[in-house]
Formats: C-alpha cells, sequence, structure tokens
C-alpha cells in the first residue's frame, strides 16, 4: 500500500492523504483534491514536493495551476529540502505501521485514517509548534488573529473618532477624503494628511 499525503508546513497537519495498491499521478492528484477542499487556500499557496514523476507530471502541474498554486520541487538529490513529510512518514512507520499487522486493506485505511485524523492532527504534540498538537496550533493561531483585528479594529476606531473629533473642532470645519485619498480639509487649507 502506498500513502500520499500534503502537509500543512505552518502548522505541520495532514490536510490531505489517499491510499491505494499503486502509486500513481491518480493517488497523488486524490491526496492534492482532498487537501484543497479541506482548506481552500489562497492563489499563490507554495507547494512543494520531491521531484517524483507523479509530481512532476503534466497531470499534477495543470492541478496545481488550476487551484493558484505555484510549484516547488525539492533540489537534485537534497532530502533535506523535504524533511518535514518524511518525518510525518517516519513517525506513522514507527508510530503504527510497525507495531500492527493489518488483516485487510480496509483495516489498514481505518486505522491510518485513525492515527491521521484523531491522534496525529489533534493530539499528538510537535516539538516545533511549541509542544501543542497541530489543530490545537492553529485553533491558537486564528484565536490570536481575532484579537489583534479586535485590536487593531478598536485603535482605527479610536484614530477616526480623534479625527473627527478635531475636524469638529472650535471652527467647525469637516474633513474630507482628497482625490487621492489623502485626508483634507474642505475649506482649501494648506494641512494635508499623509
Amino acid at each position: 500500500m502506498y500513502l500520499a499525503s500534503v502537509m500543512d508546513l505552518y502548522t505541520r497537519s495532514i490536510v490531505g492523504w489517499k491510499l491505494a495498491s499503486r502509486m500513481t499521478v491518480d493517488l497523488v492528484l486524490a491526496a492534492l483534491d482532498n487537501a484543497y477542499a479541506c482548506k481552500k487556500p489562497a492563489e499563490g499557496l507554495v507547494h512543494h514536493s520531491d521531484r517524483g514523476a507523479q509530481y512532476a507530471s503534466e497531470v499534477y502541474r495543470a492541478r496545481l495551476q488550476q487551484y493558484g498554486m505555484e510549484a516547488s520541487m525539492s533540489r537534485k538529490g537534497n532530502c533535506y529540502d523535504n524533511a518535514c513529510i518524511e518525518s510525518f512518514h517516519s513517525l506513522l512507520k514507527k508510530e503504527m505501521i510497525y507495531c500492527t499487522r493489518f488483516k485487510t486493506k480496509v483495516q489498514a485505511e481505518q486505522e491510518i485514517f485513525e492515527y491521521i485524523e484523531i491522534f496525529y492532527n489533534r493530539k499528538r504534540i510537535h516539538g516545533s509548534l511549541g509542544y501543542v498538537s497541530p489543530a490545537r496550533f492553529e485553533t491558537m493561531y486564528y484565536q490570536n488573529s481575532a484579537n489583534l483585528h479586535e485590536e487593531v479594529s478598536t485603535f482605527l476606531t479610536e484614530v477616526q473618532e480623534s479625527i473627527n473629533g478635531e475636524a469638529n473642532g472650535a471652527n467647525g470645519q469637516t474633513r474630507q477624503m482628497g482625490k487621492r485619498g489623502k485626508w483634507a480639509e474642505k475649506k482649501a487649507a494648506p494641512l494635508i494628511w499623509r
């Protein structure tokens, strides 16, 4: 059995994977499609892979282009370029594959599903993530982003109120947006805000 997997390098989570009895272009395409369906990344995402024939195929590269992803491949003979996904595959083998005798392909697929989706992505801690799981790390990222967004919004609101307060000050002048998006006084005053 062959496993093709796609890792989100920031969170270290496996966002797409597929298991099959042969290593084909269809196998890696299915893993990529699963990853895309799972995360729906914005255009410009850099997709890194090794130099395997499946990843270098015209069909695979066309799918990357269809999804708006930029292809990146390992340097020839340099295994360190792909170290994160290689590390995942090593862990999978040590923590599950070598310890388990599968009686059927269905059992193998079910247990690999449980390892990836239940254990690895949600429970297994990673030193590179501050000793939290990929799911927890992603949750913390979005919480921090939301908090930061809230702080920036509050700050901008205060700045806007301050500007409005100054604009409606003693002489009652108001400010409006100039042609180029700069704040300028309604009366032709020499002061232009940049």
